[in-house]
């Protein structure tokens, strides 16, 4: 009997314990955060199919099956949403993404999860006199909702801007084991693929040629009243706005080699390898306690400037959760953006010119990429370096800024 009862036992446990993880997995289902891992067959799904421009030469050796897995480091490289990434035959070549969206179910239990988070927030900081002070936020936008919350609560303190950051994140239905992706993740998706491998050249504004701009930069960030802007797009991840001139306009009037025209102005984020170039890293400040000084004393309140005249502006990250996994993994707490020049309409020398890209050296036996324009585009090109070239007489030399995915990766002079 002993021996029987014991069989028994050992019979019913694995089955309790697996009608309990499929009651869990279920319970984690019809919440929308996961549980299954189902195909997009069976989870529903949306398919974006994408045509290479045949309008423009390919590079030598052009393979569909690398241009695939590079999309698919770029999108999903851990493969959490099991983002599916694959060529298709034909010519022209096309790849074809299928992401994961869990059809009518995911959007119910998104839509569910959308208006607990909602509540949850109007009961964490409710408003005085609104019974529902966030319910304009659009579902999914998490951004939009902290940057509310700071606005009605006139959080500024960068800690109080964090806690709400935390908080938001925390009780929306978006863990690491949710494996179908949002409305909000689709749309971000369709601009990872937008910016791959944008390529822009532009010419950095500088002390000399750009006063009047970077003056009108200067004090737009000084300016108190303008506070709560910069705070809104430091939680929204945006440059800040781009200065302007008395009466409001876009542009300023900037004289070159005698002649004159008017050029509008951007911030433009500084990319990790232009940072070190800058010494603006955190071991290069460490060793350099004059620069640390400065940048420090600057940091989210004015403007600053660099050797050969540009002008920085950095600012802490209020909500880490909107940078990239390995950033935060590695303590990235601040972003550096440089003022740029921006190009005259129509003239503006981009990656669509290119018609090759290799590794090469300059006189110093220093690595560099060496690109190869077609006609248009070397025309273009010739005449930004022209227009900027160094000045002789003085030996002043303006930066060129390579502009990869609206990061600065290199601004040699």
């Amino acid at each position: 009997m002993k021996a029987s009862f014991t069989k028994l036992i050992l019979c019913l446990v694995p089955v309790f314990l697996s009608a309990g993880v499929v009651a869990w997995a279920s319970y984690k289902y019809a919440e929308g955060q996961g549980g299954y891992r189902l195909g997009v067959d069976l989870s529903g799904g949306t398919i974006l199919v994408y045509e290479v421009d045949p309008s423009k030469p390919l590079p030598e050796n052009f393979k569909p099956e690398e241009l695939a897995a590079s999309l698919k480091r770029r999108i999903d490289p851990a493969d959490l949403y099991n983002v599916t990434i694959r060529p298709v035959a034909g010519n022209p070549p096309r790849v074809e993404i299928v992401l994961p969206t869990g059809g009518r179910h995911q959007a119910q239990a998104e839509e569910r999860a959308w208006q607990r988070l909602i509540q949850e927030a109007t009961q964490q900081y409710s408003v005085e006199g609104a019974d529902n002070p966030y319910g304009d936020v659009p579902q999914g936008q998490v951004k939009a909702l902290e940057q509310k919350i700071c606005t009605a609560k006139e959080f500024k303190d960068p800690d109080k801007i964090k806690e709400v950051s935390e908080f938001v994140r925390s009780h929306y239905a978006q863990g690491t084991d949710r494996r179908l992706l949002s409305r909000e993740e689709v749309e971000n998706i369709k601009n990872l693929i937008a910016q791959q491998g944008r390529l822009e050249f532009r010419i950095l504004a500088d002390t000399v040629d750009d006063r009047e701009a970077i003056q009108a930069a200067r004090d737009y960030l000084k300016d108190p009243k303008t506070a709560e802007e910069l705070r809104r797009r430091a939680i929204l991840g945006e440059p800040p706005p781009p200065p302007t001139a008395p009466g409001g306009k876009a542009t300023f009037p900037v004289t070159l080699w005698g002649e004159t025209a008017d050029y509008s102005y951007s911030w433009v984020e500084v990319g990790k390898e232009e940072m070190y170039s800058l010494h603006l890293n955190s071991a290069a400040l460490q060793n350099d306690p004059r620069l640390r000084q400065q940048v420090e004393t600057a940091r989210d309140k004015e403007a600053f400037e660099m050797p050969g005249g540009i002008l920085l502006y950095c600012r802490t990250i209020p909500n880490p959760d909107r940078i990239p996994p390995r950033d935060r993994d590695l303590g990235k707490q601040y972003e550096y953006f440089v003022l740029t020049r921006n190009p005259e309409r129509g003239k503006e020398v981009t990656g669509d010119y290119l018609t090759g890209a290799r590794p090469g050296f300059d006189s110093r036996g220093r690595r560099t990429v060496d690109f190869t324009f077609n006609q248009d585009g070397a025309n273009l090109f010739g005449e930004l370096t022209g227009r900027n070239r160094p000045d002789k007489e003085n030996g002043f030399k303006r930066h060129l800024a390579i502009i990869l995915d609206g990061q600065v990766r290199s601004a040699p002079p």
